[in-house]
């Protein structure tokens, strides 16, 4: 099974996932809720949340963290359209 290297934004900067994730939560979604969205497992969403999963999320899961966050949350940017816009970053 093939895993999903970690990516950052374009400017090399981690992702905040801790502060993306408390933000979707506010709009009163659950951790079992927002994993359904993503997807991924509740233990990822509680990982962000608590700091021990880090902010290096995969691809697929940083595009639709940040997609929900914009839809929810009505942040301006705008989630990765492809991978010229991310660079990988080595774990």
């Amino acid at each position: 099974m093939a895993i999903d290297k970690p990516y950052r934004v374009r400017d090399n900067r981690p992702m905040d996932t801790k502060k993306i994730t408390s933000e979707l939560l506010a709009t009163g979604l659950t951790q079992q809720q927002l994993a359904a969205l993503v997807p991924c497992g509740q233990s990822t969403i509680a990982a962000f949340m608590n700091g021990t999963r880090g902010s290096n999320p995969t691809f697929a899961i940083a595009t639709r963290l940040l997609e929900l966050h914009a839809e929810r949350c009505g942040a301006k940017r705008t989630p990765p359209a492809s991978h010229e816009r991310l660079q990988v970053v080595p774990p």
